[in-house]
Protein backbone atom coordinates (compact mmCIF):
# COMPACT_ATOMS: atom_id res chain seq x y z
CA UNK A 1 0.00 0.00 0.00
CA UNK A 2 2.83 2.45 1.11
CA UNK A 3 4.84 1.67 -2.17
CA UNK A 4 1.31 3.04 -4.10
CA UNK A 5 1.02 6.03 -2.47
CA UNK A 6 2.27 9.54 -2.75
CA UNK A 7 4.26 9.88 0.07
CA UNK A 8 5.14 8.11 3.80
CA UNK A 9 3.13 11.12 4.75
CA UNK A 10 0.21 11.30 2.47
CA UNK A 11 0.01 7.44 4.00
CA UNK A 12 -0.01 8.48 7.36
CA UNK A 13 -2.99 11.33 7.02
CA UNK A 14 -4.99 8.51 5.44
CA UNK A 15 -4.69 5.93 8.01
CA UNK A 16 -3.84 7.94 11.38
CA UNK A 17 -6.77 10.70 12.98
CA UNK A 18 -5.66 14.16 13.00
CA UNK A 19 -3.86 15.14 15.52
CA UNK A 20 -6.71 16.96 16.95
CA UNK A 21 -8.70 14.26 16.82
CA UNK A 22 -6.61 12.05 18.57
CA UNK A 23 -6.10 14.74 21.09
CA UNK A 24 -9.96 15.64 21.34
CA UNK A 25 -10.20 11.56 21.87
CA UNK A 26 -7.53 11.39 24.32
CA UNK A 27 -8.83 14.34 26.50
CA UNK A 28 -12.28 12.65 26.63
CA UNK A 29 -11.09 9.33 27.78
CA UNK A 30 -8.12 10.91 30.17
CA UNK A 31 -9.29 13.35 32.52
CA UNK A 32 -5.59 13.73 33.93
CA UNK A 33 -4.42 14.37 30.06
CA UNK A 34 -7.68 16.63 29.41
CA UNK A 35 -6.85 19.00 32.67
CA UNK A 36 -2.81 19.56 31.94
CA UNK A 37 -4.10 20.41 27.89
CA UNK A 38 -6.40 22.59 29.55
CA UNK A 39 -3.77 24.09 31.67
CA UNK A 40 -1.19 24.11 28.74
CA UNK A 41 -3.77 26.13 26.70
CA UNK A 42 -4.11 29.13 29.80
CA UNK A 43 -0.82 29.07 29.77
CA UNK A 44 -0.33 29.40 25.92
CA UNK A 45 -3.16 32.19 26.13
CA UNK A 46 -1.48 33.98 28.80
CA UNK A 47 1.39 34.01 26.97
CA UNK A 48 -0.44 35.78 23.94
CA UNK A 49 -2.35 38.32 26.26
CA UNK A 50 1.09 39.24 27.51
CA UNK A 51 2.53 39.37 23.60
CA UNK A 52 -0.63 41.10 22.70
CA UNK A 53 -0.46 43.75 25.39
CA UNK A 54 3.51 44.44 24.42
CA UNK A 55 2.30 45.23 20.90
CA UNK A 56 -0.47 47.80 21.97
CA UNK A 57 2.16 49.23 24.17
CA UNK A 58 3.98 50.12 21.69
CA UNK A 59 1.27 52.13 19.32
CA UNK A 60 -0.66 49.45 17.57
CA UNK A 61 -4.37 51.38 17.32
CA UNK A 62 -6.01 48.10 16.24
CA UNK A 63 -4.57 45.95 19.02
CA UNK A 64 -5.00 48.80 21.72
CA UNK A 65 -8.85 48.74 20.68
CA UNK A 66 -9.41 45.01 20.96
CA UNK A 67 -7.16 44.97 24.51
CA UNK A 68 -9.48 47.34 25.59
CA UNK A 69 -12.47 46.12 24.61
CA UNK A 70 -11.47 42.97 26.16
CA UNK A 71 -10.44 43.97 29.54
CA UNK A 72 -12.90 47.16 29.64
CA UNK A 73 -16.03 45.97 28.28
CA UNK A 74 -18.83 48.02 30.23
CA UNK A 75 -16.36 51.19 28.92
CA UNK A 76 -14.92 50.12 25.68
CA UNK A 77 -17.78 48.00 23.82
CA UNK A 78 -19.73 48.66 20.94
CA UNK A 79 -22.90 49.64 21.90
CA UNK A 80 -26.51 49.83 20.18
CA UNK A 81 -29.98 50.70 20.91
CA UNK A 82 -33.17 50.03 19.89
CA UNK A 83 -36.61 52.00 21.18
CA UNK A 84 -39.81 51.49 19.81
CA UNK A 85 -41.73 54.74 19.98
CA UNK A 86 -45.50 54.81 19.86
CA UNK A 87 -45.73 50.74 21.21
CA UNK A 88 -46.86 49.53 17.65
CA UNK A 89 -44.94 48.88 14.38
CA UNK A 90 -46.67 48.44 11.07
CA UNK A 91 -44.79 46.17 8.80
CA UNK A 92 -46.18 46.05 5.40
CA UNK A 93 -46.74 42.22 3.85
CA UNK A 94 -44.59 40.63 0.83
CA UNK A 95 -46.09 41.43 -2.46
CA UNK A 96 -46.73 37.95 -4.22
CA UNK A 97 -43.20 37.02 -6.32
CA UNK A 98 -41.70 39.94 -4.64
CA UNK A 99 -38.20 38.14 -2.67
Amino acid sequence: MLSKSLSLRTYSAVRCPSPSTFLRNLAASDPAFAAAWLDALGYAVDDLEHRAFTLAAQGDPRLIEFMLRCHRPEVYRERSELGVVGGIVLIPAKMPGAE
